[in-house]
């Protein structure tokens, strides 16, 4: 899960300052009120996202694997070699045809972006990609 709650503690800091300057007298509890709320969005994502994600049967009770990113000939020999020894593989890969590559030798591969340059992976793909926790 991203971070969460660090824009709303930031800007409540700042509108509660300013309240304060104002006069208001309610200003002071406008901090510990968004942090309560983060605390608990917080919590109730880390009680429920699994149970949650098994219920809509999007997850694995106890995913195993590799997730390997890049799809070049040396990359799925390796793949290979992995999945030979009976662990999972998936292959992640910007490259078209690296993915028809890797999925004609047998192998899982979803076409996508892992740039660390944006926020999250990206995939076009309908199967998805689970992490263990």
């Amino acid at each position: 899960m991203a971070p969460r709650g660090i824009v709303a503690a930031a800007v409540a800091s700042i509108f509660a300052l300013r309240l304060a300057e104002e006069g208001n007298a309610d200003a002071a509890i406008l901090v510990p009120l968004t942090f309560t709320v983060i605390i608990g969005t917080i919590t109730v994502y880390g009680l429920g996202a699994c149970r949650l994600a098994r219920l809509l049967n999007v997850s694995h009770p106890n995913p195993q694997g590799a997730l390997i990113v890049g799809g070049q000939p040396w990359v799925r020999r390796i793949a290979k070699a992995l999945q030979d020894q009976g662990i999972p593989v998936l292959i992640m890969d910007s490259n078209r045809k690296n993915v028809a590559d890797a999925r004609m030798e047998g192998l899982s591969a979803n076409y996508g972006n892992t740039s660390p340059t944006t926020s999250t992976a990206t995939s076009t793909s309908r199967d998805s990609v689970a992490s263990s926790p």
